[in-house]
């Protein structure tokens, strides 16, 4: 899910009422991306679900969420920067290694192209580089985050 912002050329947020930003919600499918990863059946059937549920919501507040199928993310959201002028993208971060090298290449071409990129963390207490071992390396098994969590993060 990507979410875009057109502003004016001086960079403040403007709609055509003149009063807050225009965003465009994105839903990109791209399967081929995924690689082995592609959704089964159940996880084709949730998403469905979600989005047809997002969309509702959406429209009730007066917006719309496109929904466009392509070979790629960065090419179907760059096409959507040309034709819309969007100058900021919004979106959550994922952590599995075919997204991640995904995502990294699109903000290099977004940023390229002059739009601001902006991810968040999605579904995460922290991000896996937020609480680290003892030595600064990756944490291994969930016991080990939880007691690293205890005694870094946790104000008990």
């Amino acid at each position: 899910m990507w979410v875009l912002y057109r502003t004016t050329v001086n960079g403040f947020p403007l709609t055509d009422d003149g009063q807050h930003p225009t965003q465009i919600p994105v839903y990109i499918w791209a399967p081929e991306e995924e690689g082995q990863f592609q959704p089964g059946r159940c996880s084709r059937w949730w998403l469905r679900s979600s989005l047809l549920a997002l969309s509702a919501e959406l429209e009730a507040l007066g917006s719309r969420l496109v929904c466009l199928t392509a070979d790629s993310c960065i090419t179907a959201l760059q096409h959507i920067v040309q034709l819309t002028g969007a100058t900021a993208l919004f979106g959550n971060r994922l952590y599995d290694p075919i997204t991640m090298v995904r995502d990294n290449e699109l903000l290099g071409a977004l940023n390229a192209m002059g739009v601001r990129c902006h991810l968040f963390n999605a579904d995460l207490l922290y991000e896996p580089w937020e609480v680290m071992g003892p030595e600064g390396k990756p944490l291994d098994t969930f016991d080990e985050f939880w007691q690293r969590y205890i005694v870094c993060c946790c104000a008990c």
